[in-house]
This record gives structure tokens, sequence and C-alpha cells, in this order.
């Protein structure tokens, strides 16, 4: 990695315009505008990186749409150096009457501060987030009010203790705090109290094994308060090596997804799934869970966050969403490779049917399981609707409803939650 130190640090604005190029390629020098463009960020340029003569952007096009481009890099306005990094390509046109064509890739992530030629590399061992919505699910505060008489009030700010929180052998992930003091005028004091994350490796790792970690840990918060998690900011430490080495490690800003241009709603911890204080005893091991089963739980993870989040429209696909994760969750872990759909079901009910919330959803057990492998059956094989037991309209939405409940106690249990925890979870689906 080639590192690149502006002559001024400042905070990245976008639009960003400068000159890019490919990795090793900085002659052929392309001017463009970075900028956001809804939930995502897009290279224009006025060229083409592949060479912008008429014959070597026609020669080049198919190639370019065909693959992604690992890595583009930039040189702001401001001497800034940028990597952009898992960049698909995007419309492209070319005037015959014009010098050059127009190009452009949507980007997926930005490193400001470095020319990244391999995210791959195992170069760092620290990175610092900031998620929506992490303040309120751990629901401390440093601020108190003291010395309350008639006379008036004091105010103290007291940083709450630092939560570690070490995974096997190589992670360690740090909640902490931080706070901004803000004197407006004589009249007017602010306290501000925010909340990040800071993952550390004991070994050096790539870029993309942190960002991995990242999004596993967003998805957990997702999880937890039953909202869509947004990456408010996000910091990378980089300790150089070599003649021009630091002793301090060198800060670089990312970008997964453009900054907030809002402040999310502070949600109330009686509308999560579950709060830090109700698992503050088995953090450790779920997180540990949560990381290692990764791959065991990634196909049915987004589906159950996605359809357990509170949602004013209810469609076909939310039911079978549910379905297919309660028969590949039953496929998967309780490794049973011939039962059908309605036998999986049973099985799960059984399982989970000492809890209040299952047994009292499922009272007609047999006939709620007929009715949803019937309805399956027709709404993804297009079977004719020749039974009774197939449903539409409100009784499809309170079926699913009930098989969701089965969900979130299969997966919670799995992660490893305690009943008493899985039981009270329940009623916030």
């Amino acid at each position: 990695m080639k590192q690149i130190l502006p002559k001024i640090t400042m905070m990245t604005k976008f639009p960003v315009k400068g000159y890019w190029f490919l990795p090793n390629h900085e002659e052929n020098r392309i001017a463009g505008i970075l900028n956001v463009e809804g939930d995502r960020f897009r290279l224009e340029l006025f060229g083409s990186l592949n060479g912008n003569s008429h014959d070597e952007y026609l020669s080049s096009l198919e190639k370019e749409q065909s693959k992604n481009t690992p890595a583009i890099f930039g040189r702001g306005a401001n001497g800034e150096g940028y990597s952009l990094l898992n960049c698909i390509p995007g419309a492209s046109s070319l005037n015959l009457n014009s010098e050059f064509p127009l190009t452009s890739f949507i980007v997926g992530d930005i490193v400001a501060g470095c020319f990244l030629e391999d995210p791959n590399e195992a170069i760092f061992k620290k990175i610092r987030v900031q998620y929506s919505h992490l303040q309120e699910w751990l629901g401390f505060t440093g601020i108190t009010r003291t010395s309350v008489d008639e006379s008036g009030f004091s105010l103290e700010y007291k940083y709450p203790e630092p939560i570690a929180i070490a995974i096997d052998d190589q992670y360690k992930f740090t909640l902490n705090y931080k706070y901004d003091y803000q004197g407006k005028d004589q009249y007017r004091r602010e306290i501000n109290q925010d909340v990040f994350v800071d993952i550390e490796s004991q070994i050096s790792v790539s870029y993309l094994e942190l960002s991995k970690q990242i999004s596993l840990f967003c998805d957990f918060l997702s999880l937890a308060t039953l909202s869509e998690v947004k990456v408010a900011a996000i910091k990378l430490f980089w300790n150089m090596k070599g003649e021009h080495e630091h002793n301090r490690p060198i800060t670089l800003d990312v970008f997964l997804e453009p900054p907030l241009s809002y402040t999310p709603t502070v949600k109330h911890f009686s509308k999560f799934l579950f709060s830090f204080n109700q698992v503050d005893h088995l953090v450790k091991k779920l997180l540990e869970n949560w990381l290692h089963m990764d791959g065991d739980l990634w196909p049915i993870r987004r589906y159950l966050i996605e359809n357990i989040k509170p949602n004013n429209v209810f469609a076909v696909n939310n039911f079978l969403n549910i379905v297919q994760s309660l028969e590949g969750f039953h496929r998967r872990f309780r490794y049973a490779k011939q039962k059908g759909l309605s036998d999986r079901l049973l099985c799960l009910h059984d399982e989970f049917c000492h809890l209040s919330v299952i047994s009292s959803a499922f009272v007609n057990k047999t006939e709620i399981f007929k009715q949803v492998v019937d309805s399956r059956h027709y709404y993804s094989h297009f079977y004719k609707k020749d039974s009774d037991d197939i449903l539409d309209g409100k009784e499809l939405y309170y079926v699913t409803k009930k098989i969701k409940l089965l969900l979130v106690a299969c997966f919670l249990n799995q992660i490893g939650f305690d009943n008493d925890i899985i039981e009270v979870a329940l009623t916030k689906v």
C-alpha cells in the first residue's frame, strides 16, 4: 500500500472533484467527480480509464462491463488520496463527434488518505466504527444532574466504563464513549455523548476482513434493535512499517455508504428485541457464536432481520422467506435431509413448545402447518388453488406472524440465548 499524506488534514466532503486512474497507470489520469447518488456512491469520469480514443474505448467496453474493477485511485483537489474499491461499471456513452467518452462506476467502499492496492493485504489491526442506535441499545449515559435545590443545579459528565469483549484469541470488540461540548452562547450549553466500537485484531488482517466484522456487528445490532442500523463513521488505523514508521497509527476515513443526512430517530429500549442490559452476562458468547456461525447463518440471517423488523407493508414474499428460512434452518442445524416441510415444522415446534408464546400461537399446530405447507406450494410452485387451506389476505398475514415467532425462537436458541430471554423477546415480535 502506498500512503498519500495530504498537506492539510480535512474531512472528506462530497462531491470530490479530482483525477482518477487505475493502479500502476497514473499516466492515464481522467478528470471526474465522486458524488453521492441516493444510498450509494457514483464516480463520473470525463473519459475512459482504458484509453480515450474511440477504438480503445469500444474494444474495452465489453471487457469493462463484464466484471468489477477491484480498485480505482484518485487525487482530490485538496491533494487527498482516495482508494475506490469494488467498483461496478455504470452507464457510459460515446459521442462520435466528441474527443472522449463519458463513463461511470458505482463505488462500493471508499478509503480516504491512501492508495490501497490490495484490499486482501494483511496490514491492519484496528478499525473504529460508529453505528446508529448503538447508544440506545447500550443505555448508558455519563451525564448526571447533581446539587439540585431551589438555587439551581449542577451538571456533571463522566465517561461510562468501556465494555471490552474478547472474541476467541484474535478479536476484541471495545465499546467506548466520547462526548462533544458546545457553548453556542452564554445562554446555551450542549453535551452530546456518542458511542463507538473499536474492533481490534491480535494479528495483522486485511481491510476486507475488518470490514466483514463491521457488517456482522451491524447485523447483530439490527436484530437486537429491530431497526435499520446505519454505519455513521469509520476510522481505519494503519501502523506504517519501514523507514517512515510513525509512533502513532495513521488514521484513514472509510465510507461504506454515504454519510447520514439525517439524525436517526431515538428508539426506546422497550421496542428492542433485546437490550444490552438483558444480555450483558451472555454478550461474549452471543457475539462469538454470531461471528463464528457466519457461514452457516448467512442464508437465513438477512431473511430474518429483514422480516422481523416492523413493516407497514405485508407481501407474500414475507411469508415465503420465513418458510424457506425455517426449512433451511432445520436442514442445516438439525441435520435432517429427507424430511418434508410439514415434518420439519412439527419437529421445530416440538423443540420450542415449552415456551408459552409458542404454545399459545400453535394451539392447532396440525391445522396451521397444513395451511403453511399448502400455501407455500401454491405461491412458490404455482399449484392450483384446490384446497381450503391455501391462505391469502389477513389470514396469510396472521399465520406468517405465528411462524415468524418459531423462526425467531430457533435463531435466538442457536446463537446461545437463555429460554427466559427468548420468552421475553418473542413478545416483541
